[in-house]
């Protein structure tokens, strides 16, 4: 994967936990616009960008 996505738009689904979260701070942290996507709007709303005390890759 590229170091920097700055400028690429995604769309993550199932981005509100687990893998999906982890795929999407992921992508954010390298630059990414990125589209969060899943069945729950207030796991969403907590999981996107940038969460408390996220430090970084």
């Amino acid at each position: 994967m590229a170091s920097s996505l700055k400028g690429k738009v995604v769309i993550v689904t199932g981005s509100s936990a687990g893998i999906g979260e982890g795929i999407a701070l992921l992508l954010a942290s390298r630059g990414a616009n990125v589209n969060f996507c899943g069945r729950d709007k207030d796991r969403i709303k907590s999981s996107m960008w940038p969460p408390s005390g996220y430090r970084g890759p």
